[in-house]
């Protein structure tokens, strides 16, 4: 069925996406990173708003999961970098944990566009403000390694 292929053709998309993207971690550090794909995945879902073609969601369905890989990865990356040894534990477990206690948000937005402007691709307006806010709540947290991170430790 199509959406099988579309699903295997997404996840090659996310797993080329996620290699590609730790070469870049690797050099340039994991911020800019995720903010490059948080702003690839906003500007690549605005067309889903307004095109119903298959071709058009199609393509994009492949740059967002191209994106989504590296997203997850360098966030973890970045995680990794600021976090103390000794509270490596706390910081993980919290990620982890707030990422599942925040995860009705996008289908929360999702049904909440749809309501608000009365057709079902509107939905994809809800994600993207999850994700807006993300981008905005990351711009300005400072990528340095403070110096009992687990990073610095690494270099010492």
């Amino acid at each position: 069925s199509e959406i099988i292929i579309l699903g295997v053709a997404a996840n090659v998309a996310a797993g080329a996406g996620a290699m590609i993207a730790g070469w870049f971690d690797d050099r340039l550090g994991p911020k800019p990173v995720i903010i490059t794909g948080l702003i690839v995945i906003i500007l690549g879902g605005l067309p889903i708003l307004f095109s119903a073609e298959a071709a058009v969601f199609w393509a994009c369905a492949l740059i967002l999961s191209f994106c989504v890989g590296p997203v997850q990865a360098s966030s973890r990356s970045f995680l990794a970098r600021i976090t103390p040894p000794e509270s490596a534990g706390e910081n993980f477990g919290l990620y982890a944990t707030t990422g599942r206690a925040v995860s009705f948000l996008g289908p929360a937005m999702f049904a909440l566009a749809i309501q608000i402007f009365g057709f079902q691709r509107a939905g994809t307006l809800g994600i993207l403000i999850v994700l807006a806010v993300g981008l905005a709540l990351i711009i300005p947290v400072r990528p340095d390694a403070p110096a009992h991170s687990m990073q610095a430790r690494e270099k010492a």
